[in-house]
């Protein structure tokens, strides 16, 4: 995660975009309790990298079901902001995504830079 992360605050995200994924599952490989806030991490890279919209949102969605049901830590509380965040550029698309979000947690994993 340190190399994306660095990858993409230095500007490039095609660089970034495979070693978050590998991050990603890896974690899932390894049952990684910390998977949620890198999940957060990858939908904020994704947001601010100009990807869908959508897939950061499902991102979003996939750390919140990974976060623990401590509403009050910090992560959980970043983890809603970006949420309203992408929910407010989605609009009504939203909904719709939050009934079914399991698909757009692959795509994500699978995205081309």
């Amino acid at each position: 995660m340190a190399e994306a992360s660095l990858d993409a605050r230095l500007g490039q995200a095609a660089k970034a975009l495979p070693l978050y994924q590998r991050a990603l599952q890896l974690d899932a490989e390894l049952d990684d309790h910390g998977s949620g806030v890198d999940w957060c991490i990858y939908a904020l890279f994704l947001r601010n990298s100009g990807f869908p919209t959508r897939l950061a949102y499902g991102s979003v969605l996939k750390c919140q079901t990974l976060l623990s049901s401590d509403s009050d830590s910090q992560e959980a509380a970043a983890a809603g902001r970006v949420r309203k965040d992408l929910e407010q550029r989605l609009g009504p698309q939203a909904s719709l995504i939050l009934r079914n979000p399991k698909p757009l947690w692959q795509e994500a994993l699978e995205l081309k830079p």
